[in-house]
């Protein structure tokens, strides 16, 4: 229920608002002081704490909502208005700053249930949305949605994100938000994949619960990651590796997908 609830939360929290930005162009956040300028504006709006860094070009902004989802894994509405104007509060002033951003992060800590989520999108990506140049779906492909498992929560450290890493994490993002979001998937593969490294030609991916003689489950992500790790590199024509592989806990490979030479050249955007 709390994925089913997150999922949902997710894209709420991302296009709402969203067109109120389109003529943000006038510097008024100095790069100096922009991560106090986004805890304030958050302050003043929300009541709410937050830290903010920015660090190299990635712009992240986090908050605690305790209250954000309550026991029966329903979201508060309260709570939700007060999240969408932390989004909005991160997108405002990284529309409006001096400052290099390239990517923006905003954290939600669950502490109630040992958990938080994230919402990770390219500047540019943003503003080829809101200038319409790109479509809202095309632009919702490229937000990377994660839910943290608790055993991971809370320790991940802030840190500038490359393009490469960007496009790993989008793919990966994708495949799992598609298993989250579907209960039948869900259950069927029982299954969330971890990225273990990437260089500039391959990706490598573990699982620990794919079942050996489950063809019917590797398929399916066989299938899911091909699709995507295209599309993804369709989008991001820049980024040509040629091999995306899935290993168990033990390093045995389960599957490898060789990736198309047409998507890294593709006219797409």
């Amino acid at each position: 229920m709390l994925i089913k609830s997150t999922v949902n939360l997710t894209k709420l929290i991302v296009f709402s608002g969203l067109f109120f930005f389109s003529a943000c162009s006038k510097t008024t956040y100095p790069r100096e002081t922009i991560e106090n300028d986004v805890v304030r504006i958050v302050e003043r709006e929300t009541g709410l704490s937050s830290s903010a860094s920015l660090v190299g070009s990635t712009f992240y902004l986090k908050v605690a909502l305790p209250d954000l989802i309550n026991t029966q894994a329903d979201i508060q509405k309260e709570v939700m208005k007060n999240l969408q104007k932390v989004n909005l509060a991160i997108i405002r002033v990284s529309l409006s700053t001096n400052a290099k951003i390239d990517y923006l992060v905003m954290i939600v800590d669950l502490p109630g249930w040992k958990t938080n989520f994230s919402i990770t999108q390219r500047l540019e990506d943003l503003k080829g949305f809101l200038y319409h140049r790109i479509s809202k779906a095309d632009y919702e492909e490229r937000v990377i949605y994660d839910l943290k498992d608790p055993k991971g929560y809370d320790t991940e450290p802030f840190k500038d994100i490359s393009r490469n890493e960007f496009i790993v994490k989008l793919i990966l993002s994708k495949v799992n938000w598609i298993k989250m979001s579907n209960p039948f998937v869900n259950a069927a593969l029982g299954l969330k994949l971890d990225l273990v490294n990437y260089t500039d030609s391959s990706i490598v991916l573990k699982t620990s619960v794919m079942r050996e003689g489950n063809e019917l489950a590797s398929g399916y992500i066989e299938k899911t990651l091909s699709e995507w790790a295209n599309k993804v590199v369709a989008k991001y024509k820049a980024y040509n590796f040629k091999e995306l592989k899935v290993v168990d806990e033990k390093g045995k490979p389960i599957i490898d997908i060789k990736i198309s030479s047409s998507a890294a050249n593709s006219k797409n955007r």
